[in-house]
């Protein structure tokens, strides 16, 4: 592995993780009306022997995970972009949000949920076929252990690429090892280094462009 690599993977890896830690540090400290004490993540959290960090349930061991968290009457009007990194969240409490035009995609990267808990008035995401068991109630809409969606709905895709399940309902087709490109038609491997090598130099020059620029015109107002 060249040192050109080596650098590239190393500082992708030191980006991710300040990312992650700052995403989970955010969504764990929310300020919510209800109490946790008591709740299904709360119970969850201690039947699992695991360790409560705000409104998450976080396995402390390894990697930091987010198993459990309870966002009930947080506030919250929209999903975007919240659960950017909640592979690994099975328990989800949403009840009491004054949610609005929140869609499948808001729930794209979850993909072991097992209890997932929305306002009343919603729907699961991915509908009905997406999950083992829905429920409605007066005061909250369950939608318990998520399915596969690519083998409980046998779904196809062309020639040299494979379904893979990216969330509840969300399926995408990715290409076979040794294929790339539009449709999974070109055969080889993509080449990560160089496309890395561009991007990271690209951005770098961008945000040099722009430190300059704007030292100069705090050069100016002085």
């Amino acid at each position: 592995m060249t040192p050109l690599r080596n650098w590239l993977l190393i500082n992708t890896f030191l980006v991710y993780i300040v990312f992650c830690s700052d995403t989970q540090n955010s969504v764990c400290s929310k300020t919510c009306s209800s109490s946790m004490n008591g709740s299904y993540v709360y119970d969850f959290c201690h039947e699992q022997d695991l360790q409560l960090q705000g409104r998450c349930c976080v396995n402390v061991t390894g990697s930091q995970q987010i198993l459990g968290l309870d966002l009930q009457g947080c506030g919250l009007s929209q999903l975007t972009g919240l659960f950017t990194h909640g592979a690994s969240l099975q328990v989800l409490l949403l009840q009491d949000n004054p949610l609005m035009n929140t869609s499948t995609t808001d729930f794209k990267g979850l993909l072991e949920l097992k209890y997932l808990a929305l306002p009343m008035d919603s729907d699961c995401p991915g509908g009905m076929g997406a999950w083992e068991m829905t429920n409605t109630t007066a005061n909250e809409t369950l939608c318990l252990q998520e399915l596969d969606f690519c083998l409980v709905h046998n779904v196809s895709c062309p020639s040299n690429s494979y379904c893979a399940n990216t969330g509840p309902g969300i399926t995408e087709c990715l290409c076979l090892p040794g294929y790339h490109g539009y449709k999974c038609l070109r055969k080889g491997t993509f080449p990560t280094t160089v496309f890395t090598a561009g991007m990271v130099g690209s951005t770098l020059f961008v945000a040099g462009l722009l430190w300059f620029t704007q030292r100069q015109s705090v050069k100016k107002q002085v």
